[in-house]
């Protein structure tokens, strides 16, 4: 099996048997147990799997109480001894998959308490104010349109769309994105517009696969990576599986001349690049499956602050989330959620963090406060 192929498998059973753990908490049905049974027989890498998330999640009773369902049927699962597995990386603690949708784990961080009423009113009034650039996306999109052979896709804000391209590659694009695809016998050439999409590469050597973006070209061969443009010119370039090479395009002040090389990306490396600064950062395999949970319409959180996961389920949903207290921004959180599931996350803040939330129907907005505590 191929590099590529076993990456999907993986994303793919921790998923199912992130949303298994989730049933077993919340107790089969008969015909589940039955579902359950088959689905463990199946490979050898779902009963791993499974054992694997109960011992993060400390849920390895309910693994037992399985047992009287395999008589007779080889079940290590409920005899195993447990060894907790510890990830070390270049990225620090890594919290591995919570419970779907549902849990948020209170990780290493500050604690911090609103002494003072804040008045919501005043939280919301920066709706009004928000100065964020616009792009021209439209206008480039449009002016793209107009050129012959190219075709534009999108997705709206929380859709996911897998495109099967003409020459047996496969694109797919994340919430709130846009690409237009130009291929012809001497190219292969995509635009993103906008947002978030992962490619897998079709290995035609005499016509790299090259994506456009913000003044850069994203080039590959037989490959699978992922391209996110951010707000302004920043973008990230994630690689799951071969080489990539990112160019710098030449502009019309610029001599015509092969523009220099960037960088060159192995599977492991995400390169962000903001204001020409480029930065790397290098993931194992299961780093890089948790950053691209989202083409299983997932959500992972690993020891990031409440300011992060809020911008990135503003992503996947028209609601929004506001803090009444800044400070509020620096908790830190790890979680496993289903793409857009706002309320879940407002569940898990509120029975972990006291969080409590009001919201405001006119501007689809929940405005987010602690708890005040009782002092002693």
């Amino acid at each position: 099996m191929s590099e590529i192929l076993e990456f999907d498998k993986r994303a793919r059973v921790r998923g199912q048997a992130s949303v298994w753990l989730t049933r077993l908490q919340e107790g089969l049905t008969a015909s589940q147990q039955g579902e359950l049974v088959a689905w463990l027989a199946d490979d050898e890498a779902h009963q791993a799997t499974l054992l694997e998330l109960a011992t993060i999640w400390d849920e390895l009773e309910v693994l037992t109480e399985l047992a009287p369902l395999f008589e007779g049927v080889n079940f290590p699962l409920a005899k195993r001894s447990i060894k907790r597995k510890t990830v070390a990386s270049k990225l620090s603690w890594r919290p591995l998959a919570l419970a779907a949708s549902l849990l948020v784990v209170v990780t290493m961080g500050r604690y911090f308490l609103i002494d003072v009423p804040v008045s919501s009113d005043s939280v919301l009034a920066s709706l009004k104010s928000d100065t964020s650039a616009i792009d021209d996306v439209p206008f480039e999109a449009e002016m793209l349109a107009k050129k012959p052979g190219v075709r534009l896709f999108r997705t709206e804000i929380g859709q996911q769309l897998e495109l099967n391209l003409d020459d047996g590659s496969v694109a797919t694009l994340n919430t709130d994105t846009q690409i237009a695809v130009s291929f012809s016998k001497q190219q292969r050439i995509i635009h993103l517009l906008h947002g978030e999409a992962h490619f897998k590469v079709f290995n035609d050597a005499a016509r790299p696969l090259k994506v456009l973006v913000s003044g850069k070209s994203v080039q590959a061969v037989g490959t699978a990576f992922s391209v996110r443009k951010k707000n302004g010119t920043e973008i990230e370039v994630a690689v799951d599986h071969g080489l990539v090479t990112v160019y710098q395009l030449s502009s019309n002040s610029q001599k015509k001349s092969s523009p220099a090389l960037k960088a060159s990306l192995d599977a492991g490396d995400v390169l962000i690049i903001a204001d020409e600064e480029p930065s790397l950062i290098e993931y194992d395999l299961e780093q890089m499956e948790d950053r691209l949970a989202w083409r299983e319409g997932m959500i992972v959180i690993n020891d990031e602050t409440l300011d992060y996961v809020i911008t990135e389920f503003g992503r996947y949903s028209e609601q929004k989330v506001l803090l009444a207290d800044r400070k509020m921004g620096e908790i830190r959180v790890a979680g496993y959620f289903r793409l857009g599931d706002v309320d879940a996350l407002l569940v898990a803040l509120e029975k972990n963090f006291k969080i409590r939330s009001e919201y405001y129907q006119q501007n689809k907005t929940f405005v987010l406060s602690q708890i005040p505590q009782p002092t002693l």
